[in-house]
């Protein structure tokens, strides 16, 4: 991870708060002033292109390659944000990540490994500098803040097919952010009755406190490569 996190990813499944955490947490990062940060809502859907993309996806039935093809063509607009925000010293929160278009296509919908290609591809096969995972040990809290926060229209939505997509989601999240690439960057964070504004300050604290880490440990390998030097 880099000593300053310039991509800094919240996942998780509907209902966990992500988009009020990432909301919170770029308020919070400017108002500390050590970092300054900006804030794509849901996976680049605020930009132009981003959202008619996701209306077409919201108003229409398409093939599953098709949908997925179109999925895929937010994230290079997501990406694009955050290298001219990271060019001006500018961190980046996003309200999910190509981590969920693995987790949604390939694991919940049954979709081909093979298909992981298109999101890998589509962010040059980056990886967030730190992903934070929030995540609900009760599936009944995650429906209800789902149902609140207008992310499902009724619980009886949720029937016993419905329970299950939502398990395989999330059982997705830990498969693929278990994986080596991902597992040394996330903190997985359960958010069952923790308050929006005390999320949000753990989470800055946990950047704060892997940036004061990192900073450490690039200048103990830095002195420790001048006195090797010097010693030749």
């Amino acid at each position: 991870m880099n000593t300053k996190p310039f991509w800094i990813a919240i996942e998780g499944g509907d209902g966990v708060g992500k988009t009020t955490a990432a909301e919170n947490v770029t308020a919070l990062l400017n108002q500390g002033g050590s970092i300054k940060a900006d804030w794509i809502p849901a996976c680049g859907a605020g930009s132009g292109l981003g959202s008619d993309i996701r209306q077409v996806l919201k108003t229409n039935g398409l093939p599953s390659f098709t949908e997925e093809c179109l999925f895929a063509a937010i994230l290079p607009l997501m990406l694009k944000h955050i290298n001219i925000n990271a060019s001006n010293g500018i961190a980046t929160v996003t309200d999910r990540s190509h981590v969920s278009s693995i987790v949604y296509s390939t694991i919940a919908k049954g979709n081909p490994q093979g298909w992981r290609y298109l999101y890998d591809e589509a962010v040059s096969n980056r990886v967030p500098d730190i992903i934070f995972y929030l995540y609900c040990d009760d599936l009944n809290e995650q429906i209800d803040r789902a149902t609140r926060s207008k992310r499902i229209d009724s619980i009886d939505r949720y029937d016993e097919a419905g329970r299950e997509f939502y398990n395989l989601v999330n059982a997705g999240f830990k498969l693929v952010l278990g994986e080596s690439r991902y597992k040394d960057i996330t903190i997985p964070i359960c958010v069952d009755s923790m308050q929006p504004d005390d999320l949000a300050k753990l989470i800055v604290n946990l950047i704060n406190t892997r940036r004061y880490f990192h900073s450490t440990l690039q200048l103990k390998n830095e002195s420790l490569r001048q006195e090797a030097t010097a010693e030749r």
